[in-house]
């Protein structure tokens, strides 16, 4: 495989989505900001997937604190039964895709964990799905916040909010950008048409081994 990048960072992101995983496949050395100010309305603890009625987001809820929070200490609110609904959620939503019995019983167990930290539960969750995808990334948590990273700064550029976003000039996830490189089968996609950038899961449940090549560029 041809990297196309070296160093690369980028903020912690619950279940990514698909646009974040072709940056893993394709650095060197990634590193994700553990020291930076939580963001509310972020991936860093929400994915999107494709369920019945479309576009379903899946939010991990954290504990209220005052103040600003540095990522590395927010913690999960395991009094909700967020586990269970997110379970649930992605069972109906992929349990007719054709890889679903191959990857969600490893999936499943690690989120059944009883995680207190949002970015460590993240991270877990990212090296599990890589090694599915039978891809070694060099992965480590920053110690410090990067205010000038030596490398690829991609923090805000992955953000729901944001949609596409460029890396060297080039679009990464669009619409035009699927359109060109090929759609992959979706389960609901006959409902409401082909949703690209969804969770990896998405992409994991539906095309299995096919996966990394999807990502590779």
């Amino acid at each position: 495989m041809n990297k196309r990048f070296g160093q690369v960072i980028l903020a912690t992101a619950y279940l990514p989505p698909v646009a974040l995983y072709r940056v893993l496949v394709n650095s060197d050395v990634v590193v994700l900001e553990n020291c930076e100010n939580y963001q509310k309305q972020s991936y860093r603890n929400r994915c999107y997937i494709y369920g019945s009625g479309g576009f379903l987001p899946l939010t991990v809820p954290v504990l209220r604190e005052k103040g600003n929070r540095l990522i590395s200490t927010v913690r999960i609110d395991n009094s909700k039964e967020w586990k269970k609904q997110h379970l649930r959620a992605i069972i109906s939503a992929y349990r007719s895709a054709p890889f679903f019995e191959h990857y969600f019983d490893p999936l499943r167990f690690l989120i059944d964990q009883e995680h207190e930290y949002l970015s460590r539960m993240n991270l877990s969750l990212i090296e599990l799905i890589l090694s599915m995808i039978e891809i070694n990334c060099n992965i480590k948590l920053s110690n410090n916040y990067c205010q000038d990273f030596n490398g690829l700064d991609l923090r805000e550029s992955i953000h729901p909010k944001k949609g596409d976003f460029k890396v060297g000039g080039e679009v990464w996830e669009s619409n035009e950008d699927i359109k060109q490189n090929g759609q992959y089968h979706q389960v609901f996609a006959h409902k409401f048409g082909f949703i690209s950038n969804l969770s990896i899961l998405d992409l994991l449940f539906n095309e299995g081994p096919e996966t990394l090549l999807r990502l590779k560029i």
